[in-house]
């Protein structure tokens, strides 16, 4: 297991791009990799499994999009803006891919 703490956006994109690389080329020989961050976006974009810590316990966790798409307060800006319309599109790529597909959109079917 390797455990790491990172504050992606005070990181370039440069490095933040090594640190990906790194992590996933750990991941494919099987190493967990626990890692900590406030960067909510990357968490979203990158992780397999999301958590939130709270008074030193484990107060909620799950895969990215189950855990920021049912989270009404810790959630991703692209979540907050589409959720009315993708309530599962936790990143811009999900916004962006879920605009190209009408049947996923909830407010398009009452139509």
């Amino acid at each position: 297991m390797s455990a790491v703490r990172m504050d992606g956006k005070a990181l370039s994109a440069k490095v933040r791009g090594s640190i990906l690389a790194e992590t996933e080329a750990l991941k494919k020989q099987g190493v967990t990799i626990f890692m900590i961050s406030h960067d909510i976006e990357f968490c979203a974009s990158y992780a397999d499994r999301c958590g939130l810590f709270f008074d030193g316990n484990i107060a909620a966790s799950g895969t990215p999009k189950s855990f920021f798409a049912g989270n009404n307060f810790y959630t991703t800006a692209a979540n907050r803006m589409a959720r009315k319309y993708f309530p599962m599109a936790v990143t811009a790529a999900d916004v962006a891919e879920a605009l190209l597909d009408d049947s996923r959109c909830v407010i398009c079917k009452k139509r």
